[in-house]
């Protein structure tokens, strides 16, 4: 695994540091989009010294490499993901924070009518649903 890690930096034009393998090999571990908090009690917790800061900065320059996505769910901080996830959308739970993938994106003629009506052609696109999930909507 940490052979893919470093070859995805080189592939990127990234020099291959501790922490950058060691944020990238937890990103590539998680399912949900994570936030910095996460990442930096998970690294303290397998004893890897890195800096609220640095995490910040290897996270931004991930993203402007295309390796990471950073996503914002109205929670005031901003969460990550891998860019390489098959394309996908979420459901937010605004009770718990539950956060669900939602993979099937059938919005096609979505994108042809707003190339039509406003001469616009989409590069790409985000939705984010937000409302309460099953266990919290029963309580």
């Amino acid at each position: 695994m940490k052979a893919h890690i470093s070859s995805v930096l080189k592939k990127s034009g990234l020099k291959s540091t501790k922490g950058r393998q060691a944020i990238l090999q937890y990103l590539s571990q998680e399912k949900k989009p994570v936030t910095v908090e996460l990442i930096e009690n998970h690294l303290i917790s397998s004893h890897q010294e890195i800096d609220n800061a640095t995490i910040y900065r290897i996270l931004e320059i991930f993203v402007e490499h295309g390796i990471a996505t950073r996503v914002e769910f109205k929670e005031g901080k901003f969460r990550y993901e891998l860019s390489a996830l098959p394309h996908h959308h979420h459901a937010i739970c605004t009770m718990c924070g539950n956060i669900q993938d939602i993979e099937d994106c059938d919005i096609k003629s979505l994108e042809t009518s707003i190339a039509h009506k406003l001469l616009f052609t989409t590069t790409s696109h985000t939705m984010d649903f937000f409302g309460t999930c099953e266990k919290c909507t029963t309580l």
